[in-house]
């Protein structure tokens, strides 16, 4: 009987920690993306 209650409590937080760590990396990896390219931008007006 105890596993049955332990099982969902240790799937669901897995589930959520991973669709929410592919969310961060994507923005994560959106602003990087989008910050290089204003880098880029900048350093080509300086110079």
């Amino acid at each position: 009987m105890p596993r049955k209650n332990v099982r969902p409590y240790t799937l669901y937080p897995r589930i959520y920690v991973y669709l929410y760590g592919e969310l961060v990396l994507k923005n994560v990896m959106i602003s990087y993306i989008y910050l290089r390219k204003n880098v880029v931008f900048i350093w080509k007006e300086l110079f």
